[in-house]
């Protein structure tokens, strides 16, 4: 993604999707602010958001057929969303990136990731402004499921379903 180097806010959205070689987001160094939603969707070969050091502000998060990505490393700048996040079909087995994430004003839902086994990186988030979602998650267990729910304010409805025993 050479030539964006020295672009450090999007007004919008950021979509990263259906590119099938893409890997990474070398290039965005400098992007503090995604006003919109950081989406990144239908890459089959995206493993890492590692390239975004300095991104402390986007408005929702939306992370949906990415098979290889394994954490969100490059996100632990975010504390508040003050939309949505919505992590799905992943290759994740830690929310590692997201442990310094305290709020989100929407909806959080964590679904359909069959080899997330941690949800451990979420302990800071206290507040969750919409619905809370986790479901069916394979190898997460229904415990460690319910236990996040349990310390988190929630403004709407609580769904834990279908997770690991």
């Amino acid at each position: 993604m050479s030539g964006l180097n020295n672009l450090t806010s999007v007004g919008g959205d950021l979509s990263l999707a259906n590119n099938l070689a893409l890997t990474f987001v070398a290039g965005l160094d400098n992007l503090t602010t995604v006003g919109g939603i950081l989406g990144v969707s239908s890459n089959a070969q995206f493993a890492s958001l590692n390239h975004l050091p300095n991104l402390a502000s986007i408005g929702e998060l939306f992370v949906d057929r990415v098979p290889t990505l394994s954490n969100l490393q490059g996100l632990e700048n975010l504390t508040s969303i003050p939309g949505n996040v919505t992590i799905s079909a992943t290759g994740m087995t830690s929310l590692q990136g997201l442990d310094n994430l305290v709020s989100v004003d929407g909806n959080l839902t964590i679904e359909n990731n069959g080899v997330l086994v941690s949800v451990a990186a979420l302990n800071n988030l206290s507040a969750v402004g919409g619905n809370l979602t986790i479901r069916n998650n394979g190898a997460l267990s229904e415990a460690d499921a319910n236990t996040l729910a349990g310390q988190i304010t929630v403004g709407g409805s609580v769904t834990v379903q279908n997770n690991m025993p």
